[in-house]
């Protein structure tokens, strides 16, 4: 247990272990240190603690001690507080709040690893980046708060990101792991690295890992909802149901969270309840389309989605609607056509929403696809987009599941 208070530039902080069994206080001890030199306290209690319980500490792997100034250090983690929060306008926010933090201490590597986290989650996460300006911007912090602080995690786990988005594969898992081994208790490096793998097909593996990353921070959402991309690809819709639902119970309104439930109640035949969570979740964004890019795909990929449920007459209306008011968007199309049994449309448009770069590896996967795996067009725009081998690896994956 502990506390923490804080006036003007001191920090008072009180930490106490107990014995959980009977409440016996085992130690405790009150620190009041300059919050320049909040570092160097860290260390100092977790290495006081960490004596009284009798471990062994590598002192290679622990946060250097270092002086920062008090303000840009509070910036900083308002900073992290938004971003965590995965909302278009607290990302907006958290860039503000490390800006802030940085122009305070120039010197400052977090801060500036977090202005990576914040341009990465932004625009450069998402396929056909690699060009984008938030991706050039997000590696360009990066590497600036490695030069500043060559052993921070949190740089090399944006790094190990933006690699894996371009699939370089090897290389991300490089980094992921130089991440994990300076900072095992860096959630995101997990999560990350643990996406990684289910985009390269691996997910057995990719799960292992995002379920260790869920035990470092258990009320991630973030976290969780890669957990339940896991069980989207793989189809296991029980599963995605009951991870939809925790995340749910810690953030009641995230949207991603919202989405899988819908899904997974309507691939298990639930598709009364699918469709009222599908409502709901469009409600909850009502008046909000046109304030972002995102925010406004969003609402398209949820009425698709839900039109999926309500029949072939509901998704004919949304494909005429969605070739009327977005004729760019083929990956939108491609899926309703390829849900209507219209293929040779189907091939037409994924061939061009893979070549627009608009596709991501879940695009390939949906049900509506499993006619025509083997034809030569599907195989073509597999190859074109780069996900054969992990496309055909998480469909053994999913055919094993079924019976267990």
């Amino acid at each position: 247990e502990g506390s923490v208070r804080k006036a003007g530039n001191d920090v008072r902080i009180t930490a106490q272990l107990i014995k959980a069994g009977d409440g016996f206080h085992v130690w405790s001890d009150t620190f009041t240190r300059e919050l320049k030199n909040v570092f160097a306290v860290q260390d100092e209690i977790a290495g006081l603690i960490a004596k009284e319980l009798k471990l062994k500490l590598d002192a290679g792997r622990g946060p250097a001690a270092a002086t920062v100034n008090p303000e840009a250090y509070q910036l900083y983690l308002d900073g992290r507080r938004e971003w965590n929060k995965r909302t278009v306008e607290s990302l907006i926010r958290a860039r503000v709040l490390f800006e802030r933090s940085i122009a305070i201490d120039p010197n400052f590597a977090r801060a500036h690893a977090g202005l990576a986290d914040a341009f990465y989650i932004q625009g450069g996460q998402y396929p056909g980046a690699e060009n984008d300006p938030l991706a050039k911007q997000a590696e360009a912090e990066a590497r600036l708060a490695l030069k500043l602080d060559p052993n921070l995690a949190e740089a090399y786990a944006t790094l190990g990101a933006l690699a894996a988005r371009n699939k370089e594969y090897a290389k991300s898992e490089e980094l992921f792991k130089q991440a994990i081994q300076l900072n095992p208790n860096y959630a995101s490096a997990h999560q990350w690295y643990g996406r990684s793998l289910l985009e390269q097909g691996d997910v057995a593996g990719g799960i292992a890992v995002l379920k260790g990353a869920i035990q470092l921070d258990p009320l991630s959402v973030i976290i969780r909802n890669s957990l339940s991309y896991a069980y989207l690809i793989s189809r296991q819709y029980d599963l995605l149901l009951a991870s939809a639902e925790t995340s749910l119970a810690i953030a009641p309104n995230f949207p991603a969270s919202g989405s899988f439930r819908a899904f997974s109640l309507g691939m298990l035949g639930r598709k009364d309840e699918a469709l009222k969570a599908y409502a709901e979740l469009l409600n909850l964004q009502a008046g909000q389309i046109g304030a972002s890019t995102s925010r406004f795909d969003q609402q398209l990929s949820l009425s698709s989605s839900r039109a999926l449920f309500e029949g072939p007459a509901a998704a004919e209306t949304q494909l005429r609607r969605v070739q009327a008011e977005f004729p760019s968007r083929k990956d939108v199309q491609a899926g309703l056509l390829a849900h209507l049994g219209r293929y040779d449309e189907a091939f037409v448009a994924l061939l061009e929403a893979v070549t627009k770069k608009q596709t991501g590896l879940f695009d390939f996967l949906p049900a509506y696809w499993d006619p025509v795996r083997k034809d030569p067009r599907f195989r073509k725009a597999l190859v074109d987009y780069g996900g054969t081998e992990a496309h055909d690896k998480i469909m053994a994956y999913a055919e094993a599941q079924k019976g267990k």
